[in-house]
């Protein structure tokens, strides 16, 4: 198998961090923060949890722990995966080959007109794979290949009001559905790739979400089909 050599993007530690409080916000704890020595040696864990998560504690310790921070992923498939890991094991065409699928569906749609016109308006084809490539690349480990920052990604979905919606977050999430199904097995080289995708998906969708002020109910299968 070949070994990818990931790096640090412009974006992945800002996304990165951002996630984890998440997590810690949600109470989502992963197993792997209880490796740490100084959890092992408490007698009760509930209430190490539920002191820490009160008190913003829990963060410092993530934050300290390389299993969970690093760009390199667990060889031990039992180990949570992150999406800042991600291109330690597939490297970069998979994700581009995801992005691809994805869109060339959008553009060649019969059906949702209304939210394919939203994207042709913005660009060609090969830009929205171009640049979402590199977005999602950026943030898993693939380095700094995305040039905006987030207050210019905000603007541009400004211009999409149309389709930031609980409806077009629907239509959205029906084609990357579809587009993930289509190159499964590429994505399935490590069983934690495509619910770490699903992860990395629900994060964005929840952010845009609250920045947009409309309904998203998480991803919960992906082995039910899309309805498209």
């Amino acid at each position: 198998m070949v070994e990818y050599r990931p790096l640090a993007g412009n974006l992945t530690n800002k996304i990165k961090y951002e996630y984890l409080d998440l997590c810690v916000e949600q109470k989502k704890l992963i197993p792997s923060i209880y490796d740490n020595n100084e959890i092992n040696n408490l007698t009760n864990k509930i209430k190490f949890k539920d002191y820490y998560i009160k008190n913003k504690s829990l963060l410092p310790i993530i934050h300290q722990n390389k299993e969970i921070t690093g760009l390199y992923a667990s060889k031990d498939i039992s180990k949570t995966l992150y999406f800042w890991q991600i291109y330690s094991i597939i490297g970069p065409e998979p994700i581009r080959k995801l992005i691809s699928v994805f869109y060339t569906s959008i553009f060649e749609s019969k059906t949702d007109l209304w939210f394919k016109e939203e994207f042709e308006d913005l660009g060609p084809l090969k830009h929205h794979i171009d640049r979402q490539s590199e977005f999602w690349l950026d943030i898993m480990g693939g380095g700094p290949l995305y040039k905006a920052n987030m207050k210019k990604l905000h603007l541009k979905h400004k211009l999409v009001e149309n389709i930031m919606t609980e409806n077009g977050a629907k239509v959205w999430i029906n084609y990357m559905i579809n587009a993930i199904n289509t190159i499964r097995d590429e994505l399935s080289v490590d069983r934690r790739i495509i619910p770490c995708l699903v992860d990395f998906l629900n994060f964005f969708m929840i952010k845009y979400a609250h920045e947009f002020d409309f309904n998203f109910y998480e991803i919960k299968n992906l082995s039910i089909k899309s309805s498209l």
